[in-house]
């Protein structure tokens, strides 16, 4: 049975689901599969890849997310990790960035279909959003550009004292190397560098980083895309 199967790999982790949020999550996995018919919104579209390699993994960041605050997920896609997060704690509200319209509307979809109250949806390049710099608490981003780039995106939308919660691959420590300059120029440093395995067959390894905002950044910040790919920090 389905929500068993959800249950139970999320038990796997740790983590107890309620019985609304294990139906959530079990309409969020049928409509992907849906609408992956139509839009090529994952690679991943069997219901037990997106159990394990999607919720499960999007999951395993929430645990470095204080109470109460506001979330900005940069980049979101298909809605990894903002739309798990905000099923899983209706404590805090996210605000979902991302630029491809099909995208945006089916998370709209989700969040509609699954009654989510805590999720606000921006159809922009986070680069123009100016008017939201220093606004969030937390921000994240799965699967969206190298850390160096994120931290140019993504620093400047936090408060001081604001955190971004990077979710990344193997590739997690040298990118961290090679940020070594974004961060000093976004007045950033990170607090925890954590490792874990994921439960999938493959036994893929997930880094979680937590960078903390020092002071406030540069107004200059964030580049235009264009010169940001061109010329990374």
């Amino acid at each position: 049975m389905r929500t068993t199967f959800i249950r139970h790999s999320f038990d796997r982790i740790g983590m107890n689901l309620n019985a609304k949020q294990i139906e959530q999550l079990d309409v969020y996995a049928s409509l992907l599969m849906e609408e992956n018919k139509i839009h090529n919104l994952t690679a991943i579209d069997d219901f037990e890849g997106i159990v394990i390699k999607h919720f499960v993994d999007c999951a395993l960041g929430l645990k470095y997310v204080p109470l109460n605050v506001k979330v900005c997920d940069v980049g979101s896609g298909a809605g990894f990790p903002g739309l798990v997060w905000a099923i899983l704690r209706e404590d805090i509200h996210v605000t979902s960035i991302e630029t491809t319209t099909k995208k945006i509307n089916f998370q709209k979809k989700v969040a509609q279909t699954c009654e989510l109250r805590n999720v606000h949806f921006i159809n922009e390049r986070v680069e123009e959003l100016r008017e939201y710099k220093e606004r969030f608490d937390v921000g994240t981003a799965r699967a969206v550009a190298g850390l160096n780039i994120l931290l140019e995106l993504i620093v400047p939308l936090l408060k001081v004292g604001g955190q971004l919660v990077a979710l990344k691959g193997q590739l997690a420590q040298e990118e961290l190397f090679n940020a070594t300059k974004a961060l000093d120029i976004m007045h950033a440093k990170v607090v925890k560098n954590d490792t874990v395995q994921l439960i999938d067959d493959e036994k893929s390894v997930r880094t979680i980083l937590v960078i903390e905002k020092m002071s406030q950044s540069s107004p200059q910040y964030p580049r235009g895309y264009a010169k940001i790919k061109k010329q990374p920090l």
